[in-house]
């Protein structure tokens, strides 16, 4: 799928996705909690070689001890802490310009190093930067994860790894 450059683009993909929502809920038995996630139970198939499996019905905070069980993380704070950081620590205002909005649909940041010029523009909840080097074709970067925004304190919360892309 092609990334969603323009904020008319962005806008239109948000309608689309609201006509898609006020049809299932129209068609269906399932009520959306918040824009995208329901609030009705959900199937889960689990597999392990072991046979530690979740059984029954569990919570979503079950899910979450059972993965970090699983994957010996202590929690997923600490999972957080260790990968992540907001755009406001990782790119500190007297090294890096930010520019944002938030007002839009997919709210996206861009960073430009003062002293190397690159720059990296990211949209929320996407896992997907691009990087411009002055002089140089632009460059799609995958991530290993997405890209968060918070609304409630207008952060970003960015892999550690962007950093060295722009340093």
């Amino acid at each position: 799928m092609r990334e969603i450059h323009t904020a008319m683009e962005r806008r239109n993909a948000e309608v689309l996705q609201n006509v898609i929502i006020k049809m299932i809920k129209a068609r269906t038995f399932i009520g959306f909690a918040t824009e995208g996630n329901t609030g009705e139970d959900v199937f889960l198939a689990c597999y392990h070689p072991k046979g530690t499996v979740l059984k029954g019905m569990v919570t979503n905070t079950d899910v979450n001890k059972y993965m970090c069980r699983l994957m010996e993380i202590e929690s997923l704070a600490d999972s957080t802490r260790k990968y992540f950081a907001g755009h406001k620590t990782l790119f500190p205002a007297d090294q890096y310009d930010v520019l944002w909005d938030k007002k839009d649909a997919m709210p996206s940041v861009i960073v430009k190093s003062k002293k190397s010029k690159k720059m990296l523009s990211m949209a929320a909840f996407n896992n997907k930067a691009i990087l411009s080097i002055p002089g140089k074709k632009k460059q799609i970067i995958q991530l290993k994860t997405v890209i968060v925004y918070i609304d409630k304190n207008e952060e970003f919360y960015l892999p550690n790894t962007l950093k060295n892309l722009i340093e």
